[in-house]
């Protein structure tokens, strides 16, 4: 684990302080995302002589203690929107309808904004998470981001960040 994390994390330098040692590029060339006990290719799987726990996670949940905490947390649909939105926030490992058992380090914060893509799934994906901070934690506030309808089915973080300017990783 620590070799290929090592090796995979120097291919990619997004010249953030803490971003740059969660995502990487395996030998061959595809997006990975670097988690304490595992490391998982973009949309695929988990690598397994680099994995010791595959179950669902938050990711980048370490850093969360250096959040603003008067600031919303917001939750992402994916690793890459996480990586490459400027705002405080994380994502899950699986997917957007899977939520992993343990997420009471989100309750830290007064505020949980979720951002998930413009889809079906998506939006689906937000109610759930949503409902289920509220029935935990009742006083979080949970806001879910709505796209502009001129916006294409599937678009997402990323790609708005593409637009603007802010999404580095390719």
């Amino acid at each position: 684990y620590e070799e290929l994390k090592e090796r995979y994390s120097n291919r990619i330098n997004l010249g953030d302080n803490y971003k740059d040692k969660y995502i990487g590029k395996d030998d061959n060339g595809e997006l990975v995302f670097i988690y304490p006990k595992g490391i998982k290719i973009h949309k695929k799987y988990w690598i397994k002589e680099a994995s010791i726990d595959t179950s669902n996670q938050i990711f980048m949940m370490d850093e969360m203690s250096g959040f603003d905490r008067s600031k919303p947390l917001y939750l992402f649909e994916g690793e890459k929107d996480a990586i490459c939105s400027p705002l405080q926030g994380v994502s899950f490992s699986c997917g957007a309808t899977s939520i992993p058992k343990n997420i009471d380090a989100l309750y830290d914060f007064d505020e949980v904004v979720i951002i998930y893509d413009n889809d079906e799934v998506g939006v689906n994906g937000a109610k759930k998470v949503a409902k289920r901070i509220k029935s935990e934690s009742p006083k979080t506030i949970v806001k879910i981001a709505q796209w502009d309808a001129s916006l294409p089915k599937g678009y997402d973080v990323y790609d708005d960040g593409k637009k603007t300017g802010f999404a580095k990783v390719d």
